[in-house]
């Protein structure tokens, strides 16, 4: 009996330990749930922290068009501004609030360039579509000082030296055939050339794709997702041609015969 007794005792004392382990635990746990909730907080979570940080930064408001890689403590969303939605970018966030990065202000002037761009080239195919890429560089980040009153005048004062924003020019297959290639190259070479030379648009490159009906609609729904992996773009498009303007010169790298000669090139291989 005195042992069962003794027994009992050590069992009700290792009971009572056990407890106390499970309890120490449980409150280690709540003390620390909020790095341990971070790791598990649903998408509709991450979108709120997400327009949270944007407004406070940029002073508007912003749609969150999907979240994408999460990780710990941090994740990835690509946005847009309610006020203009063309305008898709990607942002990194801290689970704890705050903007690791952005590229908000490049899809702001990547948009104006585009839009300059249009006023010149729909004269020669009503139905391009034109997707810029400017990257970033000194001009975007001396504007993250002040991000809320944005224009391309601003970023053209302040971009690299040799930064080159590439545009993506995507034509459909009808109107690449009938159009007037020496009308192209003239554009090309003068209009979006005097554009260059005037410090209207920063010096690019092109790549033009040939595209019939379903690539264009293939292309559309590529630039408007929130990554874009340049190395994907020709599995897509399946005739091109790539040329810029030099750094010096700022005139168009290629002559008219090569021009012709490669456009010659893209209608032979076509958009299949």
């Amino acid at each position: 009996m005195g042992m069962n007794k003794v027994s009992e005792d050590v069992m009700k004392r290792r009971s009572f330990i056990s407890v106390v382990i499970v309890f120490i635990f449980s409150m280690t746990l709540l003390v620390g749930c909020g790095e341990w909730t971070q790791y598990f907080y649903s998408k509709a979570h991450c979108e709120k922290i997400a327009k949270k940080c944007l407004k406070e930064y940029f002073g508007e408001e912003f749609e969150i068009k999907g979240i994408y890689s999460q990780y710990w403590k941090q994740f990835y969303a690509y946005c847009s501004p309610v006020r203009d939605k063309d305008i898709i970018f990607e942002a990194k966030f801290s689970r704890s609030g705050y903007i690791i990065y952005d590229y908000y202000l490049e899809g702001v002037i990547a948009k104006q360039i585009e839009e300059r761009l249009y006023n010149t080239l729909n004269s020669i195919w009503e139905d391009v579509y034109i997707a810029v890429d400017i990257g970033r560089d000194k001009g975007t980040k001396a504007l993250e000082d002040n991000p809320k009153c944005i224009t391309l005048e601003d970023y053209m004062k302040l971009r690299e030296e040799n930064g080159v924003a590439l545009v993506y020019l995507f034509v459909p297959e009808n109107d690449f055939t009938i159009s007037d290639e020496n009308n192209e190259y003239q554009i090309f070479a003068n209009s979006i050339g005097t554009l260059i030379e005037n410090n209207i648009i920063p010096r690019i490159g092109i790549y033009m794709g040939v595209v019939n009906e379903n690539q264009m609609i293939r292309i559309k729904e590529y630039w408007s997702s929130h990554t874009h992996d340049k190395s994907n773009m020709d599995k897509i498009v399946n005739s091109h041609m790539f040329f810029n303007f030099e750094k010096e010169s700022l005139k168009l790298s290629i002559s008219k015969e090569e021009y012709l000669i490669m456009r010659e090139e893209v209608l032979k291989n076509g958009a299949e």
